[in-house]
């Protein structure tokens, strides 16, 4: 998750200096976005794999207590609902991307999407669960 995070934020980053100084949309800039859209959904396939094959699975049986604890509501269905609009998110901006003819249209829709869904991260992370 740290990877797609650190490059979210160099995405967005750069993409802002480079439509500030309406530089061309090139070669780079598209491989940098898939290279985002590439950690999004393997980092989707692994966070699937582990809510449904890992130890929070046992959850679902008993969904009615799930929703009484904050914890594991956020964790078995908050968080995970989150993840996945963030990486439709990512995919979306990356779609409507490639559709744009001008430099500066790519840069918007880019920085749009993705801080979008980088915001979606950030606030669905458990950051006070994460040391233990």
């Amino acid at each position: 998750m740290v990877a797609l995070l650190v490059f979210l934020i160099f995405t967005i980053g750069k993409f802002a200096f480079k439509k500030s100084d309406n530089a061309p949309f090139g070669d780079m800039e598209d491989k940098t976005t898939l290279l985002v859209l590439i950690l999004a959904h393997i980092q989707l396939l692994i966070g699937l794999f582990l809510l449904f094959v890992g130890p929070m699975s046992n959850n679902f049986s008993h969904m009615g207590d799930i929703m009484k604890d904050s914890y594991l509501r956020m964790m078995t269905v908050e968080h995970p609902l989150t993840m996945i609009i963030g990486v439709v998110l990512i995919t979306m901006g990356r779609v409507k991307m490639k559709k744009k003819p001008e430099a500066a249209a790519k840069y918007k829709t880019i920085i749009i999407f993705f801080a979008l869904a980088l915001v979606l991260f950030l606030s669905r992370i458990p950051w006070s669960h994460l040391n233990g």
